[in-house]
Formats: C-alpha cells, sequence, structure tokens
C-alpha cells in the first residue's frame, strides 16, 4: 500500500512526494465449534447423522468468512477428528488458529439393558456343553442386530457366560452387565467295593472300589483312576477296619461317603521245636530261636523270642 501527501493549501507549495509501505497479515481465526457433547445426552448414538460445524469467533465486523469442515457429518458411535479449513475466498484474509484448527469428539454407543437371563445357572456334569439362555432387549432400529451368549462349558467348574451383540451396527451399543456366572456340579455315583477276604502277613490289606455306578454312559472306568482312599496306614494287623474311599474332585463326586469295614484274619503258624532231655529240677525250659522253627511266619515278621515248656498239671 503507498500513500502519496500533497499540500491542500494555496498557499503552500510541495516540492517533493512521501511515500509510506504498509504490510497487512492475516487474521487468525478462532473457531466455535457445533459437535455432539454430553449435554442432554447429544453424543450417544440414535441411528441418525450428527452436523459438525464450525464458525469464526473473532472475524471482522460485517465479514462472515465460509469455513468447510471434514467430515461434516457422523453417525456411527466412536471418536473423530474434524479438521477446519477456510474457502479461497477468505483465505486471503485469515487464517486459522491452530488450537482450534482440529476438534476431537466423541459419539457414545447406545446402552442396551441388562440380558434378563434364564433360571438354570446351575447344571450337573453329564458330559453335554452347557451354557445359561438370555434374552435382550432394546436397540436395533437401524437394522438386524443379533446377540450371542459365549462361554460354553462341559466340564464341572465355575464359568461366567456373556451376551456379545453381533450384525453391521453391533460397535454402536453396549450392554449393561453382560456377563453371569453360572456352575457345573460334580455327578454324583456310588462306589461298588470289591468282595474280598484278608489274612495277616505283615504289609497293608484293605479293599479297593472295583466299579462305580450313576456315570456317564461311557465313562463307567473314569471314576476310578481319581480314587484315593483314607485310613489304610492302619489296615495291618489281625482284627476289624474300616477303610474310606476319596474320590478326587473332577467330573465326579460320592454321593455321600464312601466306607467299607472288613477283617485281617489272623494268621496260622506252625511250631517245630527240637527234642529236648532235661533233669527234672522243678524249673522251666526255655526252647531258644535255635531249637525250634516256625512254619508260615509272615515274610516281615522275625521270631522275637523263644518258646517256654512248664511243667505240666
Amino acid at each position: 500500500l503507498i500513500v502519496t501527501a500533497s499540500a491542500s493549501s494555496t498557499s503552500l507549495t510541495s516540492t517533493s512526494a512521501a511515500s509510506v509501505s504498509v504490510r497487512e497479515s492475516k487474521r487468525a481465526l478462532t473457531l466455535d465449534w457445533t459437535v455432539p457433547t454430553a449435554e442432554g445426552a447429544g453424543n450417544i448414538y440414535s441411528g441418525n447423522d450428527f452436523a459438525i460445524a464450525a464458525s469464526a469467533a473473532n472475524a471482522v465486523d460485517g465479514d462472515i468468512p465460509v469455513i468447510s469442515v471434514t467430515p461434516d457429518s457422523v453417525r456411527n458411535a466412536g471418536t473423530y477428528i474434524a479438521t477446519a479449513s477456510i474457502d479461497d475466498d477468505a483465505s486471503e484474509r485469515y487464517t486459522l488458529a491452530a488450537t482450534t484448527a482440529k476438534k476431537t469428539f466423541s459419539v457414545l454407543p447406545y446402552t442396551i439393558a441388562a440380558p434378563e437371563w434364564g433360571s438354570e445357572m446351575s447344571f450337573v456334569y453329564d458330559g453335554e456343553e452347557h451354557l445359561p439362555s438370555a434374552s435382550v432387549q432394546g436397540g436395533g432400529q437401524d437394522g438386524e442386530l443379533t446377540f450371542e451368549i459365549t462361554g460354553t462349558a462341559r466340564n464341572a467348574g465355575n464359568y461366567t457366560a456373556t451376551v456379545k451383540l453381533s450384525g453391521e451396527h453391533a460397535d454402536n451399543y453396549t450392554i449393561t452387565d453382560p456377563d453371569v456366572e453360572f456352575v457345573i456340579t460334580p455327578r454324583p455315583v456310588t462306589a461298588v467295593w470289591e468282595n474280598a477276604t484278608f489274612t495277616y502277613d505283615g504289609r497293608i490289606q484293605y479293599p479297593r472300589v472295583q466299579s462305580v455306578t450313576g456315570t456317564v454312559v461311557g465313562e463307567e472306568t473314569v471314576p476310578l483312576a481319581g480314587i484315593t482312599y483314607r485310613g489304610t496306614a492302619d489296615c495291618v494287623g489281625a482284627g476289624e477296619h474300616t477303610v474310606q474311599a476319596l474320590l478326587a474332585s473332577g467330573n465326579y463326586m460320592f454321593a455321600q461317603e464312601q466306607t467299607k469295614e472288613f477283617t485281617i484274619l489272623q494268621r496260622a503258624l506252625t511250631v517245630n521245636a527240637k527234642d529236648a532231655q532235661k533233669e527234672y529240677d522243678g524249673r522251666s525250659y526255655t526252647f531258644t530261636t535255635s531249637d525250634i522253627s516256625v512254619e508260615g511266619l509272615a515274610d516281615t515278621d522275625v521270631l522275637q523270642q523263644g518258646i517256654t515248656a512248664v511243667k505240666a498239671s
């Protein structure tokens, strides 16, 4: 811009002209954005488009620069960054302040009420897969919205089932409390004990469970591998004993305590002694271990003392 100065009075004369240079810089615009906001739940997915716009907050009076934004509308749930630009006509006079040239905003998923779960949350192991039933209400006005239940389980234990949405618009929805706990309990079975007889042999002896009843068809022998026994350490000497069968945790459990009473019979021994000769002196005569032999002694036992011969009455 060049400015020329001249005298306006006829009594003055100018002998030279003066010029001044003035450089104008572009005005930095700050923007007012129109985007979905949390106020009044205005940023929750509804199946409709949200308009995105921006306008200059500090343009020169009477000047309305045209601001374009990308994107200018959104619909689906998600986080977005809108970018503003000045149309060519106004770009010679204005630039955008970096602090407001972009705008980050979010559209939140529509919340569907918690699933209505079925009444059956406990199952007994039967070799089949199990999963609770559920129904979901609400949503889907913008197209088909389906749901599935995940978390299928077969073996005894504690599990979590989850309702998950599927379909073209599934990401636009969220479910309140989509999970539920359920359990598969071990199947109760009954022990069938072997009919065994025992004679003392110096070792631990006790009857075993030979089979169980109540199993899933085809799994008749499965529980046998997990059976252990309690009280066996005392099952050595001749007499009455009791042993208990225990079933390790798994898909089966004993319906009630499984115990077995049994008897260990005394072991019959045959004693042979060498003939001995002794003049009567009124005192007993004791055979030493070298004088006697015992047939039928248990392998784990040894003769601890001799046998005493006493005077016949």
